[in-house]
């Protein structure tokens, strides 16, 4: 993931606010998130990459929506869509035991 990755999932990370219907019904588990940021570290595009609980993957691309504006990523950026970095990260949702 490397250092950037880590910088920006532990933003994300602090950014998850628990779905109220999940904490309810007790739900918990793993969404994977695609997401992709510009030079300048604004989210251009956000999607979960997988199947899973529908309320959390809501909440998971809330927090990632939440956590913007990021840092802008060290070093020039080049894809096939310009200057952008798009990797995928996991964001766990569990309850305290």
């Amino acid at each position: 993931m490397g250092e950037y990755g880590r910088t920006v999932h532990a933003r994300i990370a602090g950014a998850i606010e628990y779905p109220e219907q999940a904490a309810r019904e007790k739900r918990e588990g793993t969404i994977v998130v695609q997401l992709t940021i510009d030079e300048h570290g604004r989210l251009l595009g956000v999607a979960p990459t997988g199947g899973g609980d529908a309320v959390l993957t809501k909440g998971a691309l809330d927090a990632v929506r939440r956590a913007e504006p990021f840092p802008a990523p060290p070093g020039p950026l080049v894809s096939a869509a310009g200057p952008a970095l798009t990797f995928r990260l996991p964001l766990r949702f569990y309850l305290a035991r």
